[in-house]
């Protein structure tokens, strides 16, 4: 099977009659998709991040660490307080009239990809989020060991790479 770089699996799916006949662009196309696919299937150790937040007086929206998929955990350890994951509608109805209200964040809510406190924070405060980060997207020449851990899962990937080929193709 392939290590090294996403390159090696290029490499390698001529072993199995796949991959020439396929745009560069398409092959990796396939390879993110793939990884994305793996990755969603369970919390892998590698995904898991933490990073400092930054929390400003009288701003609702917090800016998130770049690469942030899904929050676990959110922290003002200095308080100390833990911010409690709401839906966005129960904190509008519940606090309906008081949205604008100030004081130490008890609540954190997202719209979209944005992520907001309520109430607004009334200081400046630094807090930790526990995250999970989101899957880079993988070129020719992305390091596998770097990019794709642990290595022992590396065959995963691949043979998963192998299945949707072979599924692309009219072959059997």
């Amino acid at each position: 099977m392939a290590n090294g770089t996403i390159q090696d699996w290029i490499d390698n799916l001529t072993d199995y009659g796949l991959g020439d006949d396929i745009d560069a662009d398409d092959l990796m196309s396939i390879f993110n998709s793939v990884i994305a696919d793996v990755n969603s299937r369970q919390t892998w150790v590698f995904q898991e991040k933490t990073a400092t937040v930054s929390i400003t007086s009288g701003t609702a929206q917090v800016t998130l660490p770049s690469g942030f998929n899904k929050a676990k955990t959110f922290v003002i350890d200095a308080l100390p307080q833990v911010l409690v994951p709401e839906r966005s509608e129960t904190i509008r109805k519940q606090y309906v009239g008081q949205l604008t209200s100030q004081g130490v964040p008890m609540y954190y809510y997202f719209i979209g990809q944005d992520c907001y406190l309520y109430p607004v924070p009334n200081a400046d405060y630094t807090a930790i989020m526990d995250y999970l980060a989101d899957e880079v997207t993988v070129t020719p020449t992305t390091e596998l060991l770097i990019r794709v851990r642990p290595r022992k899962h590396h065959d995963v990937y691949f043979l998963c790479i192998l299945a949707r080929l072979y599924l692309l193709g009219d072959e059997t």
